[in-house]
């Protein structure tokens, strides 16, 4: 098999760290591609059953990017999958982690493509034009305000009877303005 290199990094980030977890990733692709010399990003994704990862990418790229329409058309898409609405949450705080991280070394000076190179793990390269953008977007007040309504927002969804997608879209939706 030949498999594009967004493929090869986009393998990467899911099966890391468990090498049965690896194997048995790679038998699936092969069977998925089978007939396929090529192996494309599409093809990983499908043959992973990561397309909840998908989902909370565009989630959250929507979300820092102002997309509202998209932002609560992922968040039902997530929810319908039965997506526990934590990990929704926390993979909204790792977003905006990473861009707090960036946007206060470009405060202090540094440039924008040193500050997203020292992002560990690091940006997937498909969407480094729209994370910077992002970035410039947002101030680093503002990003800091987001996470703490964001813990906020996670302990409220433990503790009360309210129901956590109104919770997460109000949220969502305010990010996006």
């Amino acid at each position: 098999f030949k498999i594009a290199p967004d493929a090869v990094q986009f393998l990467a980030g899911v099966i890391k760290g468990d090498r049965a977890r690896a194997r048995m990733e790679i038998e699936k692709l092969a069977l998925y591609a089978h007939g396929n010399d090529n192996i494309t990003l599409d093809d990983a994704k499908a043959s992973t059953g990561d397309m909840g990862s998908a989902a909370l990418d565009d989630l959250v790229y929507a979300m820092t990017g102002g997309n509202r329409l998209v932002c609560l058309q992922s968040l039902q898409r997530l929810l319908a999958e039965d997506v526990d609405p934590i990990k929704i949450l926390r993979s909204m705080q790792y977003h905006l982690h990473r861009m707090l991280q960036v946007r206060a070394a470009l405060d202090e000076g540094v440039p924008m493509d040193q500050a997203i190179g020292a992002l560990q793990p690091p940006l997937f390269f498909k969407q480094a034009d729209q994370f910077r953008a992002q970035v410039q977007r947002h101030t680093h007040k503002n990003l800091r305000t987001n996470l703490l309504r964001l813990g906020d927002l996670e302990s409220r969804t433990k503790q009360t009877g309210a129901k956590v997608d109104t919770l997460m879209a109000q949220f969502i939706l305010k990010i996006a303005a």
